[in-house]
């Protein structure tokens, strides 16, 4: 099931990456380095707790297996996308 996502805040500075994503009421923060292949997620400015609400669980997963292929770096501020985590996962 696809879900509407808006982009608010993007930067790049290879190795390291950051997109925010708003969803509903939850501004969804994903920082992902590439030289060491990790990445930091925030939910609300607080560190994301997987399990307290299934349906963000899989958009957050989502994001973030595209944010390993560099798939957000050209993403627009303000840019709004359907997005099925279903298809990345």
């Amino acid at each position: 099931m696809p879900y509407k996502i808006k982009c608010t805040y993007n930067k790049s500075s290879s190795p390291n990456y950051k997109t925010i994503f708003q969803w509903e009421d939850y501004s969804i923060e994903i920082d992902y380095n590439y030289d060491s292949d990790s990445d930091t997620v925030k939910v609300n400015g607080e560190s994301w707790d997987e399990g307290a609400n299934e349906t963000l669980d899989n958009i957050i997963e989502g994001l973030a297996v595209c944010m390993t292929g560099l798939e957000w770096e050209d993403l627009e501020v303000g840019e709004e996308f359907d997005f099925d985590p279903d298809y990345h996962l």
